[in-house]
Parts: structure tokens; sequence; C-alpha cells
């Protein structure tokens, strides 16, 4: 293959000047227009040479050429999905960091993985040698070098890895629960004409959101300061786990404003506090009752 031939050494040429350069302290520096280039050359080549070679081969050779990088990102996109970030999110705990907290200068790091590049690359090449069972097993045995060099620089941690994942799916969940309960209790929400059903529906909102006690005080349209309260009657917390908060009403232009105190069991994280307390402010801001409905509602105490 003359032109593969021709194109890979010019190739070659071109990064070797490029990386003489790039060395620390660089003087250049590749963008999105070169990586993405290169990216594209070395796939549609590998793709080309895999139609006359070994398919293994063809393909193998470059992702272990290519095995920190390639890597790096994956575990870099692993990491931030366990953390629940966005996958595209900076951080500092690339392997080039993970080398630099060793101890390792600039120049150390990057040579250590030119190193880490050349061995792979060497030892994906015994690939050619063998016939596919033991490429196989060569290309396999690559891969675990790789990440075991991953693991020992601290890049990735398997039993916090787990845990992590564990934890999002229980969040999850936790999520998805939340929200058909949210859902369940909207549909009292639409049924509310008076303000006495508006408050019952506000009563089972709070008990599909595992409140403690709501407290609402407001002032009818006969001038009368009102409290209406809900506690659970089961209810046997330890207060110093349990959040208050107070929730300020505005309404209407013509209902009077209106305070709505409530208590919250901390009984999995304050995270879970905090979208309770976002999912029923929703569910009183986008159903809320003019104040002339105020009138036929009295204070007293609600249990459930």
């Amino acid at each position: 293959q003359v032109v593969m031939t021709v194109l890979m050494c010019a190739l070659l040429g071109s990064l070797t000047g490029f990386l003489f350069f790039n060395f620390s302290p660089a003087k250049v520096f590749m963008g999105d227009c070169g990586s993405l280039f290169l990216g594209f050359t070395i796939a549609s080549s590998s793709v080309l040479c895999a139609v006359k070679s070994s398919t293994l081969i063809g393909l193998a050779l470059p992702v272990l050429a290519l095995g920190i990088p390639i890597f790096d990102t994956l575990f870099s996109m692993l990491r931030r999905f366990v953390e629940r970030r966005s996958v595209f999110a900076p951080d500092s705990k690339h392997f080039h960091h993970k080398l630099l907290d060793l101890g390792l200068g600039q120049r150390h790091a990057v040579i250590a993985v030119y190193v880490m590049t050349l061995l792979v690359a060497g030892l994906g090449v015994l690939m050619i040698f063998t016939h596919n069972p033991g490429s196989l097993v060569v290309f396999f045995c690559v891969l675990l070098v790789i990440i075991l060099v991953f693991r020992i620089v601290g890049s990735v941690r398997l039993r916090k890895t787990i845990e992590g994942l564990q934890r999002r799916y229980a969040i999850t969940r936790q999520v998805q629960e939340e929200r058909r309960n949210f859902n369940e209790a909207i549909l009292y929400f639409d049924q509310a004409t008076t303000f006495d059903q508006w408050w019952q529906a506000v009563c089972i909102g709070a008990e599909y959101l595992n409140f403690v006690w709501i407290s609402i005080g407001y002032t009818d349209t006969d001038g009368i300061v009102n409290t209406s309260i809900w506690r659970r009657a089961d209810s046997k917390l330890d207060l110093s786990k349990v959040a208050v908060l107070t929730i300020p009403v505005s309404g209407q232009k013509s209902a009077e404003p209106m305070e709505i105190e409530v208590a919250i069991a901390v009984d999995s994280s304050l995270e879970s506090v905090g979208r309770r307390v976002a999912l029923f402010s929703r569910l009183i801001e986008e159903r809320y009752l003019a104040s002339q409905y105020r009138n036929n509602v009295g204070s007293g105490q609600t249990s459930m």
C-alpha cells in the first residue's frame, strides 16, 4: 500500500515537527481543527488497512497507540457521570494531572506519557506476528496494562466507581419516586375550587412528599388572621433531623400574601429535602387560589 505508506510518513514528519515545538515549554499548541483532522486521518487509514490485513490488527493497533488519551477520555466521562456532572465539564483529574500530583514535573509527565504510548504501541505490534486467537490475547493483555497504569496513578478507583454508580442509581430512583408523588398531588390540586379543597390538597401533597408538618398563616377577606396547621399523625422523628423552612407566597394580585412554614424529615439527604421543597413550592405557586375563597375556611389543625 504505497499511498498509505506515503501518507503515514508525511503525517509522522509533520507530527514530529509539531511535537518538537510542543514540548514543554511549548511554543505552539494543537487546537480542535488539528486534533479532529488527526482523528479522522487515523480512523480512515485504519479502515483502509483493515481491508488488506486482519480486521482486528488494522483496527486494534490505532486503538492501542491512542490508548492513553482514549482511556483518559472514557474514565473522565465515567467519573463525571458518577459525580452527576456534565461529561463536558472540566476537572483536574486527568491522567497528566495525576502524574503531576505524584510529584512529576511538566516535562517528566510528558515523557512518561510518551514512554507509556511507545510501550503500549510496541506491545500491540506483537499482534502482527501472531494468529487471530493470539492477537486477541495480546490485545486484551495490553488493555489490562493500560487500565493498570491508570489505576496506579489514581485516575480510576474501581470500588469508588461502583459505589458512585450505586449511589447515582439510588438517587435516580428517589427522584423518580418524588416525581410520581408530585404528579399524584397535582390531581388533587386540579380538583380544588374552594380554599377548603385547596387546603386539603396542600395536606395531601405534604403527605406524599413526606413532610412532618406545615403551617399556613393568611388574612381572609374579612381581615381576620387565620392559621391552618397540618401534622403527620404518626410522626415520631428526631427533631434534630428535621429541616424547617418558610416559603413566602405572593399569589395573584388580588390576593393577600401568605407564608407557609414546612418541616421536612431529613431521612436521606439535604439534596432530597431541597427537591421536595422545590416540588411543593411549584404546587403552591402554580395552583394558588385567590383570596375570595379564604372566607370558606377557619383556623384549626388537620392531621393525616
